[in-house]
């Protein structure tokens, strides 16, 4: 009885242990991927996150401009052809530029320009004669830091089509990502994005298409921007839009068909300007071609979409999970845990890339990669540890009384470790020294201790030849 009670409390202690063994596994790969949703959550994953962002732009590559658009770039070759200096350039140029791409056409003309204080009366007066001549000109304005807006002087923006604020929504790393679509003044008066009013005016729809009270969706016309704000589409790097130098216009230098029944953006690209901002398709971009890509994104409604951030905590999850996968194993391989990490990591990557370039969605994969290499890599370091315990706890009860093929199937379990014993041919040899009692009374103990080790060398070099043999030393 009492062996038998014996026997079941051991049974129920290798119960106990081995439940809390897998208790303790789970717990290991659950705890990262909790840490991480907890780390995204909060920000702090945020730059890396971005860097991976930038670089599905890369994974894609360029993409078709929209042809409504064409840039009239205020730039080196324009002040070098009129010999004057960037700060000098003189609105009559501007008037100038207003009347001929008028004559060309031009759908519309959009000035990214600070107009908001005066110059010469001449000049003003030559600039808003050729706004209200066109009637098709649409200026920016600019939120100030006490809250009100910077507009264009009286004498344009009387005379305007519209107007759209220019400022920026800079990540943490600097960089032009997403476009904020209002700014509301100190008096409670909204003001809209240049992209914005350009777009409106483009498609002509009635103010009460302006949707503003969605929670999910900002109505602008037809087109449904994601809410609060929207990642620009970009379509490739600096100069991917058709331009021409500004001084070209004035010189008639172009072919009208070029900006005929287009959205002509105008805007200072000098390289002493500005106006140039790190965009994910280069490090150098002016503001003017951002606010192409930006009005290309709404036409287009080729909106950049992210995975909902509780679904992403549950990929968050999984992707732990799958990494610690191994942890559950009984027998881990290193090079079979080195194809699962490629398998995974490719996995992930190309889900994200495939989401982003055939459905504009924006998956997070850093935190996914994260937890996924960080949890495999722990699992097989904790189960090689493991494995090396177990190896040289089998080895050492063993390894003095059987083959080193035996201890190597034992650990590969080709055989089983158990009490209640298997049938197996087996050779048994029972070996003695011819009269070592005589011979044990004639030496000392040294010399009878030398001679059985030579004996032993011999005999067990032999009998560990051979797998299914056993031999027992008698006198």
């Amino acid at each position: 009885m009492g062996n038998l009670a014996s026997g079941d409390s051991n049974s129920l202690n290798k119960q106990i242990n081995k439940w809390q063994g897998f208790f303790f596994r789970l717990l290991l790969v659950t705890v990262v991927p909790l840490i991480i949703i907890g780390l995204n959550s909060t920000g702090a994953l945020e730059r890396l996150s971005l860097i991976g962002y930038d670089g599905l732009f890369m994974l894609r590559g360029e993409t078709p401009v929209n042809n409504a658009i064409f840039l009239v770039k205020q730039d080196e070759a324009s002040t070098d052809f009129y010999n004057t200096r960037l700060s000098d350039w003189s609105r009559s140029y501007h008037a100038r530029l207003v009347r001929k791409l008028s004559e060309a056409g031009a759908d519309l003309i959009v000035f990214d320009y600070d107009f908001s204080r005066p110059t010469t009366k001449k000049e003003d007066a030559a600039f808003a004669s050729a706004i209200a001549d066109a009637g098709n000109v649409i200026l920016a304005n600019r939120l100030l830091p006490n809250g009100e807006i910077a507009q264009p002087i009286p004498a344009f923006s009387d005379e305007s089509l519209g107007e759209g604020f220019f400022d920026t929504l800079l990540d943490k790393d600097g960089y032009w990502r997403r476009m904020i679509y209002m700014n509301l003044t100190r008096d409670g008066y909204i003001y809209f994005s240049l992209p914005m009013a350009t777009v409106e005016i483009y498609e002509d729809f009635p103010e009460s298409q302006r949707i503003l009270d969605d929670p999910d969706a900002l109505g602008w016309g037809h087109h449904k921007l994601p809410f609060p704000d929207m990642l620009i589409n970009y379509a490739g790097p600096a100069g991917h839009y058709p331009s021409i130098s500004f001084y070209k216009i004035l010189e008639n230098d172009f072919d009208p068909s070029l900006v005929k029944g287009k959205i002509v953006l105008v805007g200072n690209t000098h390289r002493l300007g500005k106006d140039f901002f790190s965009v994910p398709t280069d490090k150098r971009m002016s503001g003017l071609e951002v606010h192409a890509n930006a009005i290309a994104t709404i036409l287009d409604d080729r909106f950049i979409k992210p995975v909902d951030k509780y679904l992403l905590m549950l990929l968050i999850i999984i992707s732990g999970l799958a990494g610690g996968f191994v942890i559950f194993l009984r027998h881990p391989n290193l090079r079979s845990n080195f194809i699962l990490m490629i398998s995974g990591v490719s996995l992930i990557m190309l889900s994200a890339g495939y989401l982003f370039i055939y459905r504009t969605i924006w998956l997070d994969f850093v935190p996914l990669l994260q937890v996924f290499l960080f949890n495999i890599s722990v699992a097989t370091t904790y189960q090689w540890r493991l494995s090396r315990l177990r190896e040289n706890e089998i080895r050492g009860l063993f390894g003095h009384y059987v083959s080193k093929n035996v201890v190597d199937a034992i650990l590969s379990e080709n055989i089983p470790i158990k009490l209640d014993g298997h049938r197996a041919k087996v050779t048994l040899l029972f070996s003695d020294i011819r009269g070592f009692t005589s011979i044990s009374e004639s030496l000392s103990p040294s010399e009878l201790g030398q001679l059985l080790n030579l004996y032993f060398d011999e005999m067990i070099a032999a009998v560990f030849q051979y797998d299914d043999m056993m031999a027992l030393w008698t006198n």
